[in-house]
């Protein structure tokens, strides 16, 4: 009886593709980031609010507090149920305050920030990161003397606000949640929030921050005014 090729092979070159295809399978990972920006005295709870945070059923964070973050944390790319508990709850006769359903894909970077709403209300709102500036020099694959990106973050007890001074010749707007990313000079940059349509100047100090080179930072507006706990968080990173 006649073998064919493929029958003497199949298991040899299965194989190999099998080896071929690992590494990918392996190594799909992505990037997470946790900010804990809800500060509780306007829900009528601790001001630090400690919560436990539970990723895929297991306990991820434990006895996080307003203005925390943690990360990034390397994890394997897939599908994550992300769940939070005040501090000490018993995930198994209680129900999480907040969750979330995230897919995070290979090479993604993400942050999470829980953050109030106005209210004022509470939320769990994922962030898709990109520290790669979108200005390159025309001639080459170098990044520009332009190599720094700010972006920020509206996740504080309050509707729309405008961001003064940081941009040229408009004042861009952000409703809670929203986010708004620009590419600039490393230098001395200095802007303020107001709300949108409200009188000048603004009851939310403004910030100064010195932008190094070749870093992207992430401004999060956090916190209510409500309970004077409104404050601007800065994250950092560096460029891909």
């Amino acid at each position: 009886m006649r073998k064919s090729l493929f029958t003497r092979f199949r298991v040899p070159v299965l194989f190999a593709l099998f080896v071929l295809l690992l590494p990918a399978l392996t190594f799909a990972q992505a990037k997470l980031t946790v900010v804990h920006g809800i500060s509780g005295s306007p829900l009528g709870l601790p001001a630090d609010l400690p919560v436990d945070i539970w990723v895929n059923g297991a306990p991820f964070l434990t006895g996080v507090v307003f203005t925390n973050t943690a990360g990034p944390v390397t994890l394997d790319a897939g599908d994550y149920a992300i769940e939070i508990f005040l501090a000490g709850a018993d995930p198994q006769t209680e129900n999480p305050v907040m969750t979330l359903d995230a897919t995070l894909t290979d090479g993604a970077d993400v942050t999470v920030v829980a953050h109030l709403t106005p209210g004022p209300g509470i939320a769990l709102t994922p962030f898709v990161n990109n520290a790669t500036p979108q200005i390159t020099d025309a001639v080459s694959p170098r990044i520009s003397e332009r190599d720094v990106r700010l972006t920020v973050r509206h996740a504080a007890d309050f509707p729309r606000v405008a961001i003064n001074r940081l941009v040229n010749a408009f004042e861009p707007t952000l409703m809670n949640g929203e986010a708004l990313s620009v590419d600039l000079s490393p230098g001395e940059y200095s802007f303020w929030l107001s709300r949108a349509g409200g009188v000048r100047p603004t009851s939310f100090a403004p910030i100064t921050v010195a932008l190094a080179g070749g870093t992207a930072y992430q401004v999060y507006a956090i916190g209510s005014p409500t309970d004077g706990s409104f404050q601007l968080l800065i994250l950092t990173d560096t460029f891909n």
